[in-house]
């Protein structure tokens, strides 16, 4: 698994260049499709579930929340990517 998931960053951190989104939203976006993979859901609870550390679950989750509703964020550029 831990090859799929570095081969999967690589990926993830290509198209976010292409994309042209800055750190946090390329974070983001990896953080969100490695957590699908390894989850097989889109939740973000379960997602949020796949990181490291020992904060509690709504602290991991709000910032995926956050970003995902800001309208001014770059990732609706990665279909484009």
């Amino acid at each position: 698994m831990g090859t799929t998931v570095r081969q999967i960053h690589r990926s993830v951190q290509k198209i976010a260049q292409n994309a042209g989104l800055d750190h946090e939203e390329a974070r983001l976006a990896r953080d969100c499709v490695v957590g699908i993979c390894k989850t097989g859901s889109c939740k973000v609870s379960d997602i949020a579930r796949t990181l490291p550390g020992t904060r509690p679950l709504r602290e991991t989750a709000r910032p995926f929340y956050d970003a995902l509703a800001d309208e001014r964020s770059g990732l609706d550029d990665l279909r484009r990517a």
